[in-house]
């Protein structure tokens, strides 16, 4: 009889952790991707070759800062940006001159949330936001993003030195849009990056928050670097990944003229952002 009981207490739990994703949900979820990682053999960056960015100890003036995933782990209905993450760019406003949010920038996304996040730092720094499928991924996230003042639909050109892109990856599913390639293939600048929230090739799967199952909609890393011949130095920034534990919080790969950068926020010790100064890419610890 304790036996039988004890069993329905366990199995009412569990049912509790799975609905509402509680504790343990997400040592069990970053458990269960580890080994089907190990299974499915996607542990190795076939065709990639591994690059390193540098560290900063210090954020550079008229720096573009470039941070995925800022929410961080605050799944709550009222969360915002983790506290990491908020509390960096306050310390530094006055070395920023941009800001790329590169996806899933609420857990629960409102027109309160992005009218907030617009008047808290509009007046020390511009700040742009690659969407995520957290930002617009139901028909009333989309509008609400669109009415913001971050809204766009396909992609945003910034003609700087390097000429930066910014991409709506939700809306083709994950895919490159033909605006943007035509944006990057058409660019008079020696080097572009491209911002958005999804890993472009099947390759980086392993690298991001996403379930395997949507390996088979992305090109692999030849494929897509095939449409992307013209460029000196194209740079794809995403912002899918270092939410859980299992995912690392930054991976830097090179395939020919093409390096793919990964970072995530996961409000966990060692979180990172990207820094760009002067052309160069670097990241810091938060």
């Amino acid at each position: 009889m304790i036996k039988i009981l004890i069993a329905v207490i366990f199995f009412i739990y569990g049912l509790q952790v799975g609905s509402s994703h509680m504790f343990p949900f997400e040592l069990i979820k970053g458990s269960y991707q580890v080994v089907k990682n190990i299974i499915n053999g996607s542990m190795d960056y076939k065709n990639l070759e591994e690059c390193r960015l540098e560290q900063l100890n210090e954020i550079p003036s008229d720096s573009t800062i470039i941070i995925g995933h800022a929410y961080g782990s605050k799944s709550e209905v009222d969360g915002y940006l983790a506290s990491g993450v908020e509390n960096f760019l306050n310390k530094n406003r006055e070395k920023i001159d941009k800001v790329i949010l590169t996806g899933d920038v609420f857990a629960v996304p409102s027109l309160e949330k992005w009218n907030a996040l617009h008047q808290q730092f509009i007046s020390s720094f511009q700040i742009y936001v690659a969407p995520g499928n957290h930002d617009i991924d139901t028909l009333a996230s989309n509008e609400i993003f669109n009415m913001s003042k971050f809204g766009f639909k396909e992609s945003i050109s910034i003609n700087d030195d390097p000429h930066l892109i910014i991409e709506n990856s939700v809306s083709t599913n994950m895919l490159m849009n033909d605006f943007t390639v035509n944006l990057v293939n058409k660019t008079k600048q020696s080097s572009v990056y491209l911002f958005r929230h999804h890993v472009p090739v099947q390759e980086l799967i392993k690298a991001s928050n996403l379930d395997y199952s949507s390996n088979k909609l992305l090109p692999n890393v030849n494929q897509f670097a095939n449409q992307f011949t013209k460029v000196e130095n194209f740079v794809v920034v995403s912002g899918d990944s270092g939410r859980y534990a299992s995912r690392p919080r930054i991976t830097c790969n090179k395939y020919k003229n093409i390096t793919f950068v990964t970072n995530g926020i996961g409000d966990r010790e060692g979180d990172v952002i990207l820094v760009l100064n002067n052309g160069r890419l670097s990241y810091f610890k938060i």
